[in-house]
């Protein structure tokens, strides 16, 4: 079978060395989902393509179709973000690694792309990760993993504006009648109309939503309990 030329924009997750002087790389594209794909020689010194395969910026790449993976042809920077800050290389490894064990191979999704960018936008925004949360939140819904915020996720009941719960290992939020008092959080009535925007709403609207300081607390929890119950304790990087 003759092989096939692919052209798509795309986000390196990870990157392994293979061999002597190859790389396995790990990345998320707008045509195809979620790939693996081998830069061959891109570890020598004289690789042109090299200074092109950083994590965390947008690249537009060319592949062919190869046996198993992806043969990486071309590789063009397209938009470079500066990680300078120590901290901000942390929430890049961490967005970044939550993606790939979230995200099936092939999986070919532009919502789940769109939600990659604003986040890599977000962590790059003058030194201030309080939508990322949001992003992440809005990942885990596009992926599958959507929480019950309309109603209790026990009795069904519709919810009053205060006293309510988030209760990750059941799905959603616990008015308080039917509280168990176990892992659970307190979620304002705010913080319940954001969840439910972030379900319900275009992704480039979310930009506009104004964030106060408790609204990014409750949101960090939220998507930190929904982390942990989606992906455990697997994850390499954490803050």
């Amino acid at each position: 079978m003759a092989m096939q030329n692919i052209a798509t924009p795309g986000i390196i997750l990870k990157r392994t060395e293979y061999g002597e002087a190859d790389r396995i790389l790990t990345i998320y594209t707008r045509e195809l989902g979620k790939i693996s794909a081998i830069a061959k020689g891109s570890r020598k010194s004289t690789s042109r393509k090299s200074g092109h395969l950083e994590v965390g910026n947008i690249i537009n790449f060319e592949f062919v179709t190869g046996k198993d993976l992806y043969i990486m042809t071309v590789a063009k920077t397209e938009t470079y973000y500066d990680y300078k800050d120590l901290i901000v290389m942390r929430k890049l490894f961490l967005w970044l690694e939550i993606i790939d064990k979230i995200i099936h191979d092939s999986e070919r999704n532009l919502n789940i792309y769109e939600v990659i960018i604003k986040g890599l936008s977000s962590i790059n925004a003058q030194g201030t990760y309080s939508r990322l949360a949001i992003y992440e939140l809005e990942l885990y819904s596009t992926s599958g993993y959507q929480l019950e915020v309309q109603k209790c996720v026990v009795g069904r009941e519709e919810l009053v504006e205060t006293n309510n719960f988030i209760d990750i290992r059941l799905g959603g939020i616990v008015c308080k009648n039917h509280n168990r008092g176990e892992i659970c959080i307190n979620i304002s009535a705010s913080g319940i109309k954001l969840l439910r925007l972030i379900q319900e709403c275009d992704i480039n609207m979310l930009e506009r939503i104004k964030l106060d300081d408790n609204l990014v607390i409750e949101l960090d929890k939220v998507a930190k309990l929904q982390r942990y119950e989606i992906i455990g304790n697997k994850m390499k990087v954490e803050l």
